[in-house]
């Protein structure tokens, strides 16, 4: 897993992190979810993430979206 802040390139000339974490993942076999719930722009970054992705070769790459704190952590899931 690899979380950013947002600082670092997408562009496909300077993808220095998300090119490293693509090797580490498995290179284009890899099978990569992004999110972007924490961006103001959600879906504009998430568009970013995917082409970016697409253009280093990942052959599997999602997006999840979440819509609010509940449907990432509904409480069935913590046990109550």
């Amino acid at each position: 897993m690899v979380v950013t802040g947002g600082g670092e390139q997408r562009a496909s000339d300077g993808t220095g992190i998300l090119e490293r974490f693509v090797d580490l993942s498995g290179g284009p076999r890899a099978r990569i979810v992004v999110i972007t719930t924490a961006s103001g722009e959600p879906r504009r970054v998430e568009s970013e993430y995917l082409e970016v992705f697409d253009a280093l070769g990942v052959q599997h790459v999602c997006a999840l979206r979440l819509k609010d704190r509940e449907q990432a952590n509904p409480a069935h899931a913590r046990g109550r």
